[in-house]
């Protein structure tokens, strides 16, 4: 996955969505809200205008990899990012009701974890406007002082 954030406030993006036997996907996306409760607008755009844009966007982009894991009804998007956010693993769900957000405990297997829905540090278009490694390192250190260790899902 490929994204560019069209502002420094992040509510506004371009993805390019590729994989294995899916068609490269483009689209542009409006989010608004914060936290757990957020309301997303789709719209498939043209591989021409993402290209356009996303040469306009400078520094504001974001590289992961996705993998999904059906668990007990949900899909568990584990964000694997690269570039200068190597080392940075967030998992995503997304529910039907703000009591199943609230009442979710991730599988044993997912490891040790910090929640992070409501810290705005790390929403994608935040992310996308770090600059170097050491903003991140910066940031993950102080998540590893609370696990006591090197291993973080978020």
């Amino acid at each position: 996955i490929k994204q560019a954030y069209l502002t420094s406030r992040g509510n506004e993006r371009i993805r390019n969505t590729t994989g294995h036997g899916i068609r490269p996907m483009f689209e542009k996306t409006r989010k608004t809200g914060a936290g757990l409760v957020r309301d997303e607008s789709n719209n498939e755009i043209s591989r021409t205008l993402f290209d356009s844009i996303w040469k306009r966007c400078g520094h504001r982009k974001v590289y992961k990899i996705r993998m999904i894991k059906n668990h007990d009804g949900l899909k568990l998007e584990f964000d694997l990012f690269t570039g200068r956010l190597l080392g940075l693993r967030v998992l995503e769900v997304e529910f039907k009701s703000e009591q199943d957000a609230l009442s979710f405990i991730p599988p044993k297997w997912v490891g040790k974890w910090v929640e992070v829905t409501d810290d705005l540090r790390f929403t994608n278009g935040q992310l996308a406007l770090f600059s170097a490694r050491h903003e991140l390192k910066s940031l993950l250190d102080e998540f590893k002082n609370q696990l006591g260790g090197n291993s973080i899902i978020l």
